[in-house]
């Protein structure tokens, strides 16, 4: 893959101005054509002559799409008990303690999500934890997060094959990560989520 520089020369078909023209790669904040928002630092080829965008490299349409995706992300949203925050936050500071549970807690969450879509033995032991008494408490604390498309489809995906509601399947997911990482019942995955938190 070819990577274009800024202030590199080209040639491209300017609809603008109708013929080939020259022209200049350059730095730009590009707004979305169905207002959706702006793209800021884009890297764009530019008309010489009427200085209108022309062409984006193939290197700009990565971060286009990528924020595309980021302006459709599904957000999910319950009522849980306080502790189950807690909990949540206590396995952030066992797989990395300078690492904010505000920026890692999310992350592990989704982690979670997509671990059991692809492990039918874990995720049949959900069920269990709603016998577990830290599933009871009265549920007056707001949980939410935001997942991509594709693990929007793992969590509903999960819904429909344990049959729980998002509440239930939510607080379930929290106590196997209480189990997995704070009770240091399957340190494979806090292993690997060690290495996940390096990059947040």
């Amino acid at each position: 893959m070819k990577f274009y520089i800024e202030g590199e020369k080209s040639k491209a078909v300017c609809e603008h101005c109708k013929e080939l023209v020259n022209t200049t790669f350059k730095v730009r904040n590009v707004p979305m054509s169905d207002g959706s928002g702006t793209v800021k630092g884009l890297l764009v080829s530019v008309c010489d002559t009427c200085d209108k965008i022309v062409a984006f490299p193939h290197q700009s349409s990565i971060k286009i799409k990528e924020f595309k995706e980021q302006q459709t992300l599904n957000s999910i949203e319950a009522r849980i008990p306080f502790h189950f925050s807690d909990i949540l936050y206590t396995a952030c500071t066992t797989i990395n303690s300078s690492v904010s549970t505000s920026s890692l807690g999310p992350s592990v969450f989704r982690y979670y999500v997509h671990h059991l879509s692809r492990d039918k033995r874990r995720f049949k032991k959900l069920h269990k934890y709603m016998e577990s008494d830290l599933f009871k408490g009265n549920s007056n604390n707001r949980f939410s997060i935001k997942l991509n498309e594709s693990i929007m489809k793992d969590f509903n995906w999960l819904q429909e094959e344990t049959k729980l509601n998002k509440s239930n399947l939510l607080k379930s997911i929290i106590l196997l990560i209480n189990d997995d990482i704070n009770n240091k019942k399957y340190p494979k995955n806090i292993e690997k989520l060690k290495d996940l938190s390096i990059l947040i």
